[in-house]
């Protein structure tokens, strides 16, 4: 087996460190990526949200006045 100079090792050691550390700044961008997509199906998410709570009011709003109607309705057969 050949044994490596203390010179050869710091020279791999660098380049070990260089690749380490590229790695490292791909992971970050990946994650960063990540990031904004998940922000953005959240975002989505709470507009759909908003859209279905509205779509809610309007319909409990029609009920409401379904129910005052149907009220005068027996109000005045019974009077």
């Amino acid at each position: 087996m050949q044994t490596i100079s203390s010179e050869e090792k710091g020279w791999m050691n660098d380049l070990k460190k260089k690749v380490r550390k590229k790695k490292r700044k791909e992971e970050g961008k990946r994650r960063k990526r990540r990031g904004k997509k998940k922000e953005k199906k959240r975002e989505k998410e709470g507009k759909e949200e908003g859209k279905r709570r509205k779509r809610r009011g309007k319909k409990k709003e029609k009920k409401r006045e379904k129910e005052g109607k149907r009220r005068k309705r027996r109000r005045r057969i019974l009077t």
